[in-house]
């Protein structure tokens, strides 16, 4: 398959390619040095046949990268090739990796690029250049753009993908999700105490997911009860008690909610950075595990309720 390519024109002859670059999306790489996150793309210039590989040497390149579909993304500062080395440096926020996270759901990541910058002709002249008037679009596969993150130290905030929302009740398991991430925002931003009570509602939400899939609703129950009520359920569920530990699963919950308890109650400033990426990771553990058993607990408890009411018709027979 082609590599997505960019073909440069000077601006007095926008219909003469005078270089161009190719793309690789594969070797997109990232790396976090102190000032911040970088991801950094491999732009090479291709030769023709005679080993040409235009008829102008790019001097300062800059451009614009954004998410497909989008008109608007993030300008790129310009910079000038780099002998021996066919990457472009495209510096990000953690907030900004936080977002295309938010757009990527879980598949690849996809761009569009656009470039302008100058380059010498060889007569001397330095002209100013651009890839023309459309973007470029690219996608980054989803395992290369997983490894881009951890690269970029974005993995070490949270390092366990979300699986999508069950989609029988997206919006129920989407509350859990989006408290997750802004708890991972928060761990960010350094407010260890604002990310450990975002995670303390994100748990509350978890088990009112899992409650809504076992047809159990909390009423006014208090949490801890309610989350003992859930783990009996789950374990009346299972079929093989070793490769489901559900009760583990309603302790876990339970010390985890405790644990995440005394910022809200005692003080936002009483959180640390342990006790918030503990908690979060924890929790996203958590999570992924049950979200991906949605489905599975929500059949169990229909087939529940229907051999308790063909129990109960029987019992009304024999009376």
């Amino acid at each position: 398959m082609p590599l997505p390519r960019l073909d440069f024109a000077a601006h007095d002859h926008p219909g003469q390619i005078v270089f161009m670059l190719e793309l690789d999306p594969e070797r997109t790489r990232g790396a976090r040095p102190t000032s911040g996150p970088i991801v950094y793309l491999n732009l090479t210039q291709p030769r023709d046949r005679s080993g040409s590989s235009g008829t102008h040497e790019p001097l300062w390149i800059g451009g614009w990268i954004s998410w497909t579909g989008e008109n608007d993304g993030l300008l790129i500062p310009a910079q000038p090739p780099l002998l021996n080395r066919s990457e472009f440096a495209v510096p990000l926020s953690d907030d900004q990796l936080t977002r295309i996270e938010e757009r990527r759901s879980g598949g690849g990541a996809t761009f569009t690029l656009q470039l302008w910058g100058v380059a010498r002709a060889s007569s001397g002249l330095v002209e100013s250049v651009t890839s023309g008037t459309f973007a470029v679009p690219f996608s980054v596969p989803r395992e290369r753009w997983l490894e881009v993150l951890t690269q970029c130290g974005f993995g070490k905030r949270r390092i366990i993908e979300l699986p999508p929302a069950p989609v029988a009740i997206a919006d129920v398991w989407s509350a859990v999700s989006g408290r997750l991430e802004a708890a991972s925002r928060e761990l960010a931003a350094g407010r260890w105490g604002a990310s450990l009570t975002e995670t303390r509602v994100a748990l509350e939400r978890l088990a009112d997911a899992v409650g809504f899939d076992l047809q159990i609703s909390r009423g006014k129950e208090p949490f801890g009860n309610y989350v003992d009520t859930l783990g009996k359920a789950l374990e009346s569920l299972a079929r093989d008690q070793k490769s489901a530990p559900y009760d583990l699963i309603a302790k876990l919950i339970r010390a985890a909610f405790a644990f995440a308890s005394d910022p809200p109650h005692q003080g936002l400033d009483r959180g640390a950075r342990d006790d918030a990426e503990f908690a979060l990771s924890a929790t996203t553990t958590l999570y992924v595990y049950l979200a991906r058993r949605s489905a599975d607990f929500r059949s169990a408890a229909a087939l529940r309720s229907a051999e308790a009411a063909t129990e109960t018709e029987g019992a009304e027979v024999t009376a």
